[in-house]
């Protein structure tokens, strides 16, 4: 049967271990649910009270809209899901003529459509979109809309490919893509490519690949390369942004 010491017997009576040192307890948040764990460690003793250093670190928030509108509930979802939808609709409007396809604002929306909304809200997005302008909105390229432009129009493979670069634009941001402007111009490339890739192979169907190269390909290089930049200067810097506000 344990007994109880006296507290002059007590093996730590009069030792350090009797008077334990001043801990500040950091509790470090992982951005993932659940991830919250405590570390303690040494440190100067505080007169504030509890000496409570709270420090919140999105390195696993996945993309910017979710680190700044957490939680992301279904509402909310949909309400950036037809928000991107529209502002992509709004950038389709600014465009520069061609013989072929015209020059539009159109990539760098759903490029920054998928950095911000991740994969899955970005490719629902552009589908929301699609749908949109299919259904006689005018939200495709020079106010147009309705079924046969989107089926059989000369930009229907551009249009196509849109939910597949958001998605892939969006599964890289949240891998961490873009909280560096190289990485996020990376992200940006693979997703432009894809919607080059799908306008080049639909104009195939209606002349040779090298004709079709030259007419809807080689004049977007130069705008998206620009598209890219702005867009991959944007996200770090939100993160820059966010991270010195939490830390203050």
């Amino acid at each position: 049967m344990n007994r109880m010491l006296p507290a002059s017997l007590h093996p730590c009576a009069d030792s350090p271990c009797a008077r334990p040192d001043p801990l500040r307890i950091r509790r470090t948040w992982t951005g993932q649910e659940g991830g919250a764990h405590l570390s303690a460690f040494h440190g100067r003793s505080s007169n504030h009270l509890g000496d409570v250093n709270v420090n919140v670190s999105y390195t696993s928030a996945g993309t910017l809209s979710n680190a700044l509108l957490k939680p992301l509930n279904p509402a909310r979802s949909v309400m950036l899901v037809v928000a991107f939808s529209l502002l992509t609709a709004l950038a389709a409007q600014v465009a520069i003529p061609l013989p072929v396809v015209p020059i539009t604002g159109q990539t760098f929306a759903v490029l920054l459509t998928g950095a911000l909304l991740g994969s899955r809200l970005g490719a629902l997005a552009m589908i929301t979109y699609l749908i949109e302008g299919a259904s006689g909105l005018p939200f495709f390229s020079g106010g147009r809309g309705g079924v046969a432009h989107l089926l059989w129009g000369p930009t229907a493979g551009y249009l196509w490919s849109y939910p597949a670069a958001a998605y892939v634009t969006g599964l890289l941001a949240e891998r961490g893509w873009d909280r560096r402007f190289l990485t996020a111009a990376a992200a940006m490339a693979l997703g432009s490519t894809l919607i080059l890739a799908g306008g080049w192979a639909w104009l195939t169907r209606f002349m040779p690949p090298a004709e079709a190269a030259r007419l809807g390909v080689v004049p977007f290089i130069v705008g998206d390369i620009i598209k890219i930049a702005l867009a991959a200067a944007v996200l770090p810097s939100g993160w820059a942004i966010l991270r010195h506000q939490h830390s203050t």
